[in-house]
């Protein structure tokens, strides 16, 4: 599994705020530990799980949004002692709440009577993947084109209701595994030394988080894509495509009166 953690923001009355991105890959239970392979259908793994409630507890993280829970986050956060929004696979050592007419795009966490954060999740189809479709040769009206009609429809929930949260002065945060690179990294200069990344590209769901004043906590800690890449895929599991290209899929994103203190890839 791959996770991405270790946000530390400051916000309002400088409360430190641990934001954390984990895929679990198909609940977290469904990976064989003596094989590095998935069970079959219907198969889990008892210990599996507990590798990734081992994982979020070393990571000390306040907030964890969940990719791929498959019906686990409620078990994860029982065996954490903390609280759960099943339906959107946030769990959260600060008590959840689900506010009228969030409809399922975000919750509140409560930090303390009266002060809260909006935290989302998103996890948009993985297939047919852009980075691919850069590396076999299409061109970018192609790429495009596919990340409008897949991954784009994800997050319209999200940017159409999180923008007024942090206008109103709550800290928002929107973690996912996006499935699709950063326009921050797939920048002219990197692709002149990733032979893969064939040209520079405007992935249209970073364009528009960051349109939508959402800030990418990865790249606001370390600015630099080249020294710092900041790869979350490929975790290096069974489904891996032998001619990879490896990418940061995996993002905390911020907005409103919150300040990046660190950010950090676990693992």
């Amino acid at each position: 599994p791959t996770a991405t953690g270790g946000n530390e923001l400051a916000m309002n009355d400088n409360v430190p705020l641990r934001v954390m991105v984990f895929n679990i890959l198909r609940g977290g239970d469904r990976l064989d530990p003596a094989t590095g392979d998935f069970f079959p259908d219907g198969k889990r793994s008892a210990k599996s799980l507990e590798a990734v409630i081992a994982a979020i507890a070393l990571a000390k993280p306040d907030i964890v949004g969940l990719e791929e829970a498959e019906g686990n986050s409620g078990a994860i956060a029982d065996r954490l002692g903390w609280h759960c929004s099943s339906r959107t696979q946030i769990i959260s050592r600060y008590p959840l709440i689900d506010p009228p007419g969030g409809d399922g795009a975000y919750v509140f966490a409560e930090l303390s009577p009266g002060k809260i954060v909006a935290v989302a999740n998103a996890h948009p189809p993985s297939d047919p993947y852009g980075p691919y479709l850069v590396r076999d040769g299409a061109g970018l009206a192609e790429v495009l084109a596919n990340e409008a009609a897949t991954r784009m429809p994800a997050v319209q929930r999200q940017l159409a209701v999180l923008p007024a949260l942090a206008a109103a002065g709550i800290p928002v945060f929107l973690t996912g595994d996006f499935n699709t690179p950063s326009h921050l990294d797939w920048t002219d200069a990197v692709s002149e030394r990733r032979p893969q990344l064939r040209h520079a590209v405007p992935w249209p769901v970073s364009k528009a988080t960051e349109a939508a004043g959402l800030r990418d906590s990865f790249r606001e800690a370390h600015p630099d894509p080249i020294g710092v890449p900041g790869f979350t895929w490929s975790p290096g599991g069974p489904e891996c495509d032998p001619d990879e290209v490896h990418d940061r899929i995996d993002w905390v994103l911020v907005s409103g009166p919150a300040v990046t203190v660190a950010s950090e890839i676990l693992g």
